[in-house]
């Protein structure tokens, strides 16, 4: 499952960042695993022609020996054709290429968000943060009933939410993703 994150995401929590840093690495790590497979695969093909190679240069040469090792020959050609073992170390390096929109660039990029957030357990876009402060004045903070209630004097008064997300930002930290500002705490 891809946890995409976005530095146009209104909160990015750190349990998602951790689940797509490991889908990164495990991503990574098949890459790695694959260009091993493949360098074996051709070992094992060097391995083969050398032991036809023997059987041919034996007592037991045969038109059956000699087929073996003109196939086997073809099979390790085949194989080089193919670029078996560069088109896995290639696939390997553009995906640790950081100046690209490579998987190695988002993985580096979500490890500094995490190590810049510290022990936070979410980071608040910059754009969205006075929403959130908005959001958590109203969730958090009984206002008096008379404030809704359209009477005079209360229908004049509003909450400063633009000051009061301002001013909440000394509380959180501010960290960079991929542009973006988030505020972290």
């Amino acid at each position: 499952m891809t946890t995409d994150i976005s530095s146009s995401d209104n909160v990015i929590r750190r349990d998602d960042i951790e689940a797509r840093i490991a889908e990164l690495e495990g991503e990574r790590e098949a890459l790695q695993e694959a260009i091993e497979e493949a360098k074996q695969e051709r070992a094992d093909l060097i391995e083969n022609i050398e032991n036809c190679r023997a059987d041919n240069e034996g007592e037991e040469k045969s038109a059956d020996t000699r087929e073996a090792l003109k196939e086997a020959r073809q099979a390790l050609k085949d194989f080089d054709d193919d670029n078996n073992v560069g088109a896995a170390e290639a696939e390997l390096a553009d995906f640790d290429n950081k100046e690209n929109d490579s998987g190695g660039a988002e993985l580096a990029a979500l490890k500094e968000l995490l190590d810049d957030m510290g022990s936070a357990d979410e980071a608040i876009n910059d754009d969205y943060f006075q929403e959130y402060i908005e959001e958590l004045i109203k969730d958090c903070y009984p206002m008096p009933k008379e404030f809704d209630s359209g009477a005079w004097p209360w229908r004049h008064m509003v909450i400063d939410y633009e000051s009061a997300a301002d001013e909440a930002k000394s509380d959180y930290s501010s960290v960079e993703f991929r542009g973006q500002t988030f505020w972290a705490r």
